[in-house]
């Protein structure tokens, strides 16, 4: 596998590339571990970045990008640790590019465990821990929903940048936060209800 403090990218799909797959690849201490960049239906499944410390600040460094006009990319069952972004979701929305993130397992992100700055996305039972950052950081203008995914152990949950417009955007949904915690979920300005005794916040 890639070697320890490598600027760049460890594996990488571009162009006309239709139905690529990525599949059990492992990038250690890349800048970039995996990047696709205005591809159909690319599926990254069982793969993992990590990065260890050392040559350049960690908050430079993303696990997974999806970018471009990318449309419709699938990450199932993936990891990433100690990156500044795990997952970023950074695709024209001009163009039909739901994305979907499934099970992917994360930890230690010092900026989010996922990004979702431009387009659509699904993101469904992940488990993301731990780390100085958020678990999902959303921008303006982006859509999609979050259901089933535990973030019970990051301060800051679920949060949408400055300026970003909190209405009928996302759909959150049954995800596992942090009992007693008010910064957990910091998109509660746009949705009604309360965290219960499981610590699930019932959004509307």
């Amino acid at each position: 596998f890639p070697s320890h403090d490598t600027q760049g990218k460890a594996f990488e799909y571009a162009g006309d590339n239709d139905w690529g797959k990525f599949t059990n690849c492992f990038s250690y201490g890349y800048a970039n571990g995996f990047v696709v960049t205005g591809c159909d239906h690319v599926n990254i499944v069982g793969c993992g970045a990590d990065y260890p410390g050392g040559g350049f600040a960690a908050s430079s460094v993303t696990g997974f990008t999806i970018n471009g006009d990318s449309k419709e990319s699938l990450l199932l069952g993936c990891q990433s640790a100690a990156q500044g972004v795990g997952v970023l979701i950074n695709t024209n929305a001009a163009v039909k590019n739901s994305h979907r993130i499934i099970g992917h397992n994360s930890w230690d992100g010092t900026s989010s465990h996922i990004t979702i700055q431009s387009g659509s996305a699904t993101i469904s039972n992940c488990q993301l821990s731990g780390g100085s950052g958020r678990a999902i950081l959303l921008y303006s203008g982006t859509t999609g929903t979050i259901v089933g995914c535990d973030i019970s152990s990051i301060g800051v949950g679920i949060e949408g940048n400055a300026g970003w417009d909190y209405s009928n955007s996302w759909n959150i949904i049954g995800n596992y936060a942090s009992l007693g915690s008010p910064t957990n979920i910091r998109t509660n300005q746009f949705c009604n209800g309360s965290i219960n005794s499981r610590g699930y916040r019932d959004w509307e």
